[in-house]
C-alpha cells in the first residue's frame, strides 16, 4: 500500500509539471473574424529550447484540425499567425501539445470564429435618378466589392476602397419602372454578400389638356408629372406650319399662351416636355 501511494504521488507530480510547464493565453477568448490573421501566444516554462510542438485547434474539446507541426519551442513566450480560415462557429479554442512528450499540453480560452458581413443599403428612385447603392462591412474583408442589378445585369468592379456607387438611370427598357434586385458580394471572399432590392418609379408627363378659346384670349394647358423630370419643362402649341413654345418650371403644371390674330383659326395640338430628358414628352393629340 506504501509502495502504490508514493507511485500515485510521483503520477500526481507528473500531471502538475506538465500543466505548469505550458500556458496558451492567445487567443485569449471572445470572438475573432474569419479569415484574419490571429496570433497564437503560449508560454513555456519548463520546455528545453529548440523541442518542438503542434498547434491544433479544437472545439468542444475535441481535435478539429491541424494548424502547424514542427514549430520550434523556445522557453519563455512563443507566437503563432494563425490565418483563420475555418467556418465560423463558437467554443473553438487552441491546443499546443509537445510532439515528444504527448503529456504536455495546454489548451486556450474558448472563442467563437464570426463570419465577416457585408450590409447594402439603397432607397427608392425614379427614373433619371441615381441609384446611389452603399455598403459597410464587419471583419476581416476589405470594401471591394462586385455590385450587380439582377434584372438588367447591369454591374460595376468598386476596388479603390469606396463604399458606394451611382448607377445613372433612364427610361430605356434597361430601367422600366418597378423592382430591382441588388447583390453586392464582397472581392476578398466572394461567398460574402447581401442583396437587397429598391423601387424605380416612372419619371412621366401626363394628362395635357386646354379648353378652346377665342384670337386674344388666354390658352391655358395643364399637365401632371412624376418623377424626375429636371428644372423645366417645354410646351408646345401648334396648328399647321404654326408652332409657339414657352418654357415653365418642373413642377408648375400649366402654362398660358396669350394669343392674337397671328395665331391662325383651327385646331392645336399641345405637347408638354422636359428640357433634361426630351423623350420624356406627352401631348393631347
Amino acid at each position: 500500500m506504501k509502495k502504490f501511494w508514493l507511485s500515485l504521488l510521483v503520477l500526481v507530480s507528473i500531471c502538475q509539471y506538465s500543466l505548469a510547464a505550458l500556458t496558451v493565453s492567445d487567443p485569449a477568448g471572445g470572438n475573432i473574424w474569419q479569415y484574419d490573421n490571429v496570433a497564437i501566444g503560449w508560454t513555456s516554462d519548463n520546455i528545453a529550447d529548440g523541442s518542438l510542438v503542434s498547434i491544433i485547434l479544437c472545439q468542444n474539446g475535441i481535435d478539429y484540425d491541424t494548424l502547424s507541426t514542427g514549430q520550434t519551442n523556445v522557453i519563455g513566450p512563443n507566437s503563432y499567425s494563425w490565418s483563420v480560415g475555418q467556418s465560423a462557429g463558437g467554443n473553438y479554442s487552441i491546443k499546443v501539445i509537445s510532439e515528444s512528450d504527448p503529456n504536455i499540453f495546454a489548451f486556450s480560452p474558448t472563442f467563437a470564429v464570426v463570419a465577416p458581413t457585408i450590409t447594402a443599403n439603397a432607397s427608392a428612385i425614379a427614373q433619371f435618378d441615381d441609384l446611389i447603392v452603399s455598403w459597410s462591412v464587419a471583419g476581416a474583408i476589405s470594401n471591394d466589392v462586385t455590385i450587380v442589378v439582377v434584372e438588367n445585369s447591369q454591374s460595376a468592379v468598386v476596388s479603390d476602397g469606396s463604399t458606394s456607387y451611382n448607377f445613372t438611370t433612364d427610361n430605356s427598357a434597361d430601367w422600366l419602372p418597378g423592382t430591382y434586385t441588388i447583390v453586392v458580394t464582397s472581392s476578398d471572399q466572394p461567398t460574402i454578400s447581401d442583396s437587397i432590392t429598391v423601387s424605380v418609379s416612372a419619371t412621366a408627363i401626363s394628362g395635357v389638356s386646354s379648353s378652346g378659346i377665342s384670337q386674344y384670349e388666354d390658352l391655358t394647358v395643364s399637365w401632371s408629372e412624376s418623377g424626375s423630370l429636371g428644372a423645366s419643362v417645354l410646351v408646345t402649341a401648334s396648328n399647321g406650319g404654326f408652332s409657339q413654345s414657352t418654357t415653365v418650371s418642373a413642377g408648375t403644371g400649366t402654362a398660358t399662351f396669350t394669343t392674337d390674330t397671328s395665331w391662325p383659326a383651327g385646331s392645336y395640338s399641345i405637347s408638354v416636355s422636359s428640357v433634361s430628358h426630351p423623350s420624356v414628352t406627352a401631348s393631347t393629340s
